[in-house]
């Protein structure tokens, strides 16, 4: 009785489909898998030429169409721009106005050297250019520090979560660690993030490309990216408490560097402060000599030293 219920409940099982998957579905799968990689590979040789001061690439099978204002701007400027979070439309309106002020230099000198001096048609287009350039420069600055600021609240990160990793010995979820140090996070920005983070971990929660991109957000370095793989290693496959000795002493090592490096950004402030206040000096000293003179020389006159040769000749002849 029990094996004719069973072979009547088979049958009313319907049977899935066991379609072979087909000769063009397969091109298609590997299309997809090479232009992945592609991407993949595309954006860890931009980290590269940002590094290097270089233009960056698109990835494959995307299509950018630039403005004229990015065209026109240096290679790294938008690249920068946008990593700090800035949108297309508020670069361009940047690069724009950057443009338009520069040709009104330019054009202001053509028009003071038509009505004023000649020399001035050569010093309209050279303080365009420094104009341009001074604002180029001052963007670069800017992203140089912000980089900085960046990397700092990751080493501050790195300082807050190894005593929570050391203290649970592998025993607490890096969810409930990383809920814990956002209520210590201080940063707007770095709380969005860490945010992010916990989303992407609980959808993909055996995946490392969520700790990836945590580590390009918050620093972008080497030192971050190997942090958060080491971090998503121990978590998942080892408990092993020296693994997060090494990563404390390479985070107190960075940290030192950085600190170092914060006393040389000061004391570079202070390098030339004796030449300028010499110099200061030595432009008022010149002023005053320069005016002297002129007011000396001015009281001379000349007309009445200058020696006439036929006069002397006529005085010699009498």
């Amino acid at each position: 009785m029990s094996r004719v219920t069973n072979v009547s409940n088979t049958r009313d099982v319907p049977e899935r489909s066991t379609r072979q998957t087909t000769r063009r579905e397969l091109k298609q799968a590997q299309y997809v898998r090479r232009q992945e990689k592609a991407r993949k590979e595309n954006r860890e040789k931009n980290r590269e030429r940002v590094r290097k001061g270089k233009k960056t690439k698109a990835d494959p099978g995307t299509e950018v169409k630039q403005s004229i204002w990015e065209k026109l701007a240096e290679d790294t400027l938008y690249h920068q721009l946008r990593e700090m979070g800035d949108t297309t439309k508020t670069i361009d309106k940047f690069q724009r106005k950057r443009v338009l002020f520069s040709l009104f230099i330019v054009l202001l000198g053509c028009a003071a050297g038509a009505y004023l001096h000649v020399w001035l048609y050569v010093a309209g287009p050279i303080l365009g250019g420094i104009f341009y350039k001074m604002q180029s420069k001052k963007v670069d600055t800017y992203y140089k520090a912000w980089k900085f600021q960046r990397q700092l609240n990751f080493l501050k990160f790195t300082r807050l979560i190894i005593p929570y990793l050391k203290a649970s010995g592998g025993s607490t979820a890096l969810y409930t660690i990383f809920n814990k140090i956002l209520k210590r996070t201080e940063d707007e920005s770095d709380r969005r993030s860490l945010y992010q983070l916990m989303g992407e971990m609980g959808d993909n929660p055996e995946s490392l490309k969520p700790f990836t991109d945590f580590a390009e957000r918050s620093s972008g370095t080497d030192m971050s990216n190997l942090f958060m793989s080491t971090i998503f290693d121990y978590q998942q496959s080892t408990f092993d408490v020296s693994v997060i000795d090494e990563l404390g002493r390479n985070a107190s090592e960075d940290m030192m560097s950085a600190i170092d490096e914060i006393v040389e950004m000061k004391l570079r402030r202070f390098s030339m402060f004796p030449a300028k206040i010499v110099l200061s000096s030595f432009i008022i000293v010149a002023g005053v000599g320069v005016g002297f003179m002129v007011d000396n020389f001015k009281d001379l006159d000349l007309n009445n030293m200058i020696v006439d040769p036929t006069a002397q000749v006529q005085t010699t002849e009498d």
